[in-house]
């Protein structure tokens, strides 16, 4: 199972994710209420163990930018949240790379299409779409739509948008995602996580996995 929790700012929160066996930990660099400064997710990433994946989200953001970031903060893995073409996802063939998607009806999965063929795109995110906003929002889309992507089997697909640690389980089961993506659903505040919900968190993967091998 994939589970990511993004949009860290601090040392605390990452290494208390990490303490409960959250090994995806993502880093908004795009304009967000969750944006953290190059030189402090340096600072975090630098101070992580290496199996930990550190994934930087990034908008329509200039390829050589990226790259830079990328670079200097250590990042394993990169996500793209706007309106990034496969052209511009296959500059990044030595990063896992995440095309994620904003979905605001069923018709909007039809532009997933040639991600979905493209060897550039590792995994496909599917978020829940609100204007003006690109992610974060805690509000949650249909998750049986994200089926017929997973059912074709190309890409890995994982869903974002309103997971909290409550809904894990009915999330997984009517998408039939590979995994998670967790924002504002373990949080106190924007860029602040909340212990006690990660840890909630944690335990119900702890939960669904177990539920899994048996």
């Amino acid at each position: 199972m994939f589970v990511k929790i993004c949009g860290f700012t601090n040392q605390a929160d990452a290494e208390a994710a990490v303490a409960l066996g959250i090994n995806v930990l993502g880093f908004i660099f795009a304009e967000s209420k969750r944006q953290v400064e190059v030189e402090k997710a340096r600072e975090i990433i630098k101070a992580l163990p290496p199996r930990v994946e550190k994934i930087g989200v990034f908008v329509d953001e200039k390829s050589e930018t990226v790259k830079r970031i990328a670079a200097y903060c250590g990042l394993t893995g990169l996500q793209f949240h706007g309106n990034e073409s496969v052209e511009y996802c296959r500059t990044f063939a030595d990063y896992f790379v995440i095309k994620a998607f904003r979905i605001k009806g069923e018709k909007d999965l039809e532009k997933i299409e040639l991600y979905l063929e493209s060897r550039e795109v590792d995994m496909i995110l599917l978020d829940t779409f609100a204007e003006g906003v690109q992610g974060g929002t805690g509000k949650t889309f249909p998750w049986a739509w994200a089926k017929k992507l997973v059912q074709r089997g190309i890409k890995p697909v994982v869903v974002a948008g309103g997971i909290t640690p409550g809904n894990i389980s009915v999330a997984l089961r009517t998408s039939q995602a590979l995994g998670i993506d967790v924002c504002s659903g373990v949080e106190k505040r924007a860029g602040k996580k909340d212990i006690q919900r990660m840890k909630a968190l944690s335990k119900g993967i702890h939960h669904i996995g177990c539920k899994m091998k048996n």
